[in-house]
């Protein structure tokens, strides 16, 4: 029996958080995150962005490797005791990329940062595709970058 691929997504604004969520819920092995700018909300484990932030250490509790590069120190801090990998870009040029690959199966593409501003303010628009080529080449692109 073949296999049914899931046809590719569009993401407006408020839709990003919910399927992202559900998508990282899924995730067996690996998420790989590029992201300009990422909040974590300490005070606020309600909004759209804490609840990404907290199935992303869920998936981290179940086994699932976890690694992130960003464009600024100041989260670093706060992701490695929840065991999320993550680094600076160590590159001269801004990390402006926003995508996530999800076991090297789904890649989520977008404007969306995981900021507030983001999901309740800007108008914003992501792209879920489904395809193993397109997703090796963005892990391969993240590992290059990562051991920069």
């Amino acid at each position: 029996m073949l296999e049914t691929i899931p046809k590719n997504e569009i993401l407006l604004s408020s839709e990003f958080s919910k399927r992202l969520i559900e998508l990282i819920e899924k995730a067996k092995n690996s998420i790989h995150i590029f992201m300009f700018d990422w909040r974590w909300y300490k005070d606020d484990f309600s909004c759209d962005v804490s609840l990404i932030n907290q199935a992303l250490v869920r998936a981290y509790r179940r086994g699932v490797e976890v690694k992130a590069l960003l464009n600024y120190y100041e989260l670093l801090e706060t992701l490695a005791p929840l065991g999320i990998k993550a680094k600076k870009a160590n590159i001269k040029k801004l990390l402006h990329a926003k995508s996530i690959v999800i076991d090297n199966d789904i890649a989520i593409i977008g404007s969306h940062n995981l900021s507030n501003q983001a999901m309740r303010e800007n108008v914003e628009i992501s792209v879920v595709i489904y395809d193993k080529e397109i997703c090796t080449r963005i892990k391969n692109y993240f590992d290059q970058i990562w051991r920069s």
